[in-house]
């Protein structure tokens, strides 16, 4: 079998398969716990009487939801943060062309984000679409993205003054 095939198998077992298993688990045991605080509260309903059992299970679904968001407010300052960049690492490696296409579509509006700035690079005799990278000194250093590749392009040096925003 090829090498690349196993490491995506490994890659679905590890995001997808193990996740969903102690997803499964876990609302065994903590589904019990649930129904016991959402019981009284879905008979304090108008339509408890209708919706009978329905009611119970909606109430936990809500509960076990509400509590997924507040874990996750919490979580995402820290931990999430350090998942995330190393998910983004791992798409990287697995995508070559990802890194571009996320910064060709990041919506960066202010300097504080990494995105690229879209530009229009001012030649002699043309113009062309580029991304400032970085700058220094009132010199940009701009991606040209080729085609029908783009991540294969150059890279150009240009005074600020021959760059246009878009």
């Amino acid at each position: 079998m090829n090498k690349n095939i196993l490491r995506y198998i490994r890659v679905g077992v590890v995001a997808f398969w193990i996740p969903l298993v102690l997803i499964a688990y876990s609302l065994k045991f903590v589904w019990p716990i649930v129904g016991k605080i959402s019981k009284p509260i879905s008979r304090l309903l108008p339509f408890q009487h209708v919706a009978g059992e329905i009611a119970d299970f909606i109430i936990g679904v809500l509960i076990i939801l509400l509590i997924t968001i507040v874990v996750g407010l919490i979580m995402q300052k820290t931990v999430l943060r350090s998942w995330t960049r190393r998910v983004d690492g791992l798409l990287t490696r697995l995508f070559p062309g990802y890194s571009f296409y996320k910064n060709f579509l990041s919506d960066a509006t202010d300097d504080e984000q990494k995105g690229w700035k879209s530009v229009i690079v001012k030649d002699e005799e043309d113009s062309k679409l580029g991304f400032v990278v970085d700058e220094h000194d009132g010199i940009c250093t701009v991606y040209i993205p080729a085609a029908p590749n783009p991540y294969e392009g150059e890279v150009v040096f240009k005074k600020r003054e021959l760059l246009h925003p878009v």
